[in-house]
């Protein structure tokens, strides 16, 4: 019975907190705990039904709020390492109208990592790190690591791959961690699917691995690329909109499946996806879906308002010559005006005294550049 169902079924859920209040078991009670703060989240992501009773509904969360609350703070008092764990997370992020108070936060990590528990031991290395101690701050990632703590097992990989922390890169240790965060991969930290995954595709950016080290594996790639997306990694998400759009890394060409991935990634806020799609609704895809001005005007604009300077000056370029919008020349200089200021590496000079030229699509999808002016 999932959180929702249950937070519906009333009596279900005053079963589930007598057998709470009525056992010794903490280990019973901390999950009740951390079902309440799931339905909290819930709610909080939801924004409630608005066919209901606003005033009932934050009675309602307050309620969940305060017994939440009640739960870990007895539980933390009986040095319950989890209990302790969730109640620094509360501090450190500021979360059930707790003060944030860093200093408070890392003391419930300190003592829930004395009783070995991985998530509070990572967080104590993070503490360390922070506050530049990397004696220490190795020496917790180390033991969380041991214990299989996902986040500890890839900031080590980083750790070796790039030489980081005074470290030397270290190409065979890293990739025992990389491996296994790969491996362990999940929704808190999918980082190490896709770093393994472009490291196999040979497209990370940070280092260069020897193909002696990890061979090239296109096959392998696409599936921890997609392991990553599938847990909601932004890039890798993207990612796999690229590959069924360009047919890489093994994938056929489908602008269905690729326009799907970059939604999900223009979801969480990718700028880089929300161009994808302008793209391919400007153009459209024969077969598939039709052209969509209005789509690709939307999706261009939401780039161009995180500052993308491809998406802004595809915003200068729509005014100009009137995609979706009527033509306005001065609208168009005020987006062009914000590529200059912001991205002068966009401009290609020739020759001294030349205009400069900018990359762009057209309306068939070419990539060509155009000599920059202002329009009168």
């Amino acid at each position: 019975m999932t959180s929702v169902t249950l937070a519906n079924d009333e009596k279900a859920l005053q079963k589930y907190r007598d057998a709470a209040k009525k056992t010794n078991d903490p280990n019973v009670q901390v999950d009740y705990a951390k079902f309440l703060i799931n339905m909290i989240e819930c709610q909080d992501t939801s924004g409630g039904n608005k066919n209901n009773d606003q005033a009932s509904n934050q009675e309602k969360y307050n309620k969940l709020v305060e017994e939440a609350s009640y739960w870990i703070y007895l539980l933390a008092k009986k040095d319950n390492a989890e209990a302790m764990y969730i109640k620094g997370t509360w501090y450190e992020y500021g979360r059930f109208g707790k003060e944030i108070k860093q200093d408070k936060a890392f003391r419930l990590y300190l003592s829930a990592s004395k009783h070995d528990f991985p998530k509070a031991i990572y967080k104590v290395a993070e503490h360390y790190e922070k506050n530049k101690d990397i004696k220490r701050a190795l020496q917790f990632y180390k033991k969380a690591a041991s214990q299989g703590d996902v986040s500890a097992l890839y900031r080590l990989a980083l750790v070796y791959l790039i030489g980081d922390l005074k470290t030397e890169p270290d190409y065979s240790q890293a990739l025992i961690y990389l491996k296994s965060a790969a491996a362990k991969a999940n929704e808190e930290c999918p980082d190490g699917a896709y770093v393994y995954g472009m490291i196999l595709a040979k497209e990370w950016d940070k280092a260069v691995i020897p193909d002696q080290v990890v061979a090239p594996d296109d096959h392998e790639a696409k599936e921890y690329i997609q392991k990553a997306a599938n847990l909601g990694h932004v890039k890798a998400l993207y990612k796999m909109g690229h590959c069924y759009e360009y047919a890489t890394l093994g994938c056929q060409f489908d602008p269905i499946f690729s326009v799907s991935y970059y939604k999900r990634a223009a979801a969480k806020g990718d700028a880089e996806a929300d161009m994808a799609l302008s793209k391919w609704y400007l153009c459209g895809a024969e077969g598939y879906f039709e052209q969509n001005e209005a789509l690709a005007y939307e999706h261009a604009e939401r780039a161009a308002m995180k500052g993308l300077a491809a998406a802004e000056f595809a915003m200068g370029y729509f005014h100009e010559v009137g995609i979706h919008v009527p033509v306005n020349s001065t609208q168009a200089n005020d987006w062009y005006i914000k590529v200059i200021i912001g991205r002068f590496d966009l401009f290609y000079r020739p020759a001294r005294g030349s205009f400069p030229k900018l990359y762009f699509f057209d309306r068939a999808g070419n990539i060509s550049s155009q000599t920059f002016w202002f329009l009168n």
